[in-house]
């Protein structure tokens, strides 16, 4: 049974990854996989750190070095907010092109419709997002599941993830 599963584990994620998407920027947390540069630059104008580019490394000012540095701040922030700090924590951000993508994904993972802008996959442990109408909070609230996932052994209850990941999201820039 086990052999049987684990023949079927590269199967599934073939099915249920977007096939679309083709590029790959890695940053010191993540894996951000996106179809075309204007996703990734739309992406980038989404996240508006507010308070928190006083604390933005120096970049070199191209998207990607940009998008890298939100990104690993973000997720610092979250871990800091939480007070949860997972070893080497890796996961992966998938930009997808729109919202509808964001659902129809959903779908396929889950066999259930819902309106989500983003969420994440314990499972896969991957974020999927799209610039559409992303935003700080929204980013924060999923890699607060993130954290929040690969700090404990064993997941807690679905709520008790929600109520961390909205903490995350709240707490962000104070």
């Amino acid at each position: 049974m086990l052999f049987f599963i684990f023949l079927l584990s590269p199967c599934f994620f073939w099915i249920t990854a977007p096939r679309t998407l083709a590029y790959e920027l890695k940053t010191a947390y993540a894996n951000i996989i996106y179809q075309d540069m204007e996703t990734l630059e739309r992406f980038n104008r989404r996240i508006n750190l507010g308070r928190l580019r006083f604390h933005m490394p120096q970049t070199d000012g191209s998207t990607m070095e940009e998008v890298k540095a939100k990104v690993d701040l973000i997720t610092h922030r979250v871990q800091s907010v939480l007070d949860m700090y997972p070893d080497q924590m890796r996961y992966n951000i998938y930009l997808l092109a729109n919202q509808k993508e964001v659902m129809d994904t959903y779908q396929t993972l889950y066999r259930s419709q819902r309106n989500f802008t983003a969420f994440y996959s314990p499972q896969l442990n991957t974020v999927y997002i799209s610039p559409d109408r992303l935003n700080i909070t929204i980013l924060a609230h999923e890699i607060g599941h993130v954290v929040v996932e690969n700090f404990f052994d064993i997941s807690p209850p679905e709520r008790i993830h929600e109520v961390l990941a909205q903490f995350a999201e709240r707490h962000l820039g104070n």
